[in-house]
């Protein structure tokens, strides 16, 4: 408990600096177990992209981690690293559509489908979105702008 609160004062302070001294302190921070993962999420923050990516993929690539921290890493790694391959964002997307950030993986499959051209699918899957119960709602809103933005029409929501 005690090497808890102390990593969670030593965040709360780092955090509440900027640019290279956050980092630096963040970086500083005696980590264990899981402490590992939050350190490395919130160094990727503060770093240039490359050194971010490379923070990202050492999250995602760390077994003793839980599975939630590395599919966040999974998730913002995607989401930042403009050279992956489409098909290998797919894959990694795919891979963690089903579990805790399953729905902010669906959005970005979506925009995958955009960015092939294909509209008439992605309009159908943040349609999709638009009626999950469990997407929050700025994602909603997002999906929502998008899909008027593409020329579609935005579904009958069981609320209205």
């Amino acid at each position: 408990d005690a090497r808890a609160e102390v990593f969670g004062a030593g965040l709360t302070a780092a955090l509440a600096q900027t640019g290279a001294d956050r980092v630096a302190a963040v970086d500083a921070l005696p980590a264990t177990g899981t402490q590992i993962a939050l350190k490395k999420l919130f160094l990727a923050d503060g770093l240039e992209v490359a050194a971010s990516i490379a923070a990202l993929k050492s999250l995602v690539d760390d077994t003793t981690q839980p599975p939630m921290y590395r599919d966040l890493a999974v998730l913002r790694l995607v989401m930042l690293d403009g050279d992956m391959p489409l098909e290998a964002r797919r894959s990694a997307l795919q891979d963690i559509s089903g579990r805790s950030f399953g729905v902010l993986a669906r959005e970005q499959l979506a925009y995958l489908l955009i960015e092939e051209g294909k509209t008439d699918e992605a309009i159908a899957a943040l349609q999709a979105l638009v009626q999950d119960q469990a997407a929050p709602g700025g994602l909603i809103a997002r999906a929502q702008q998008t899909i008027i933005s593409l020329g579609g029409t935005l579904p009958e929501t069981s609320a209205g």
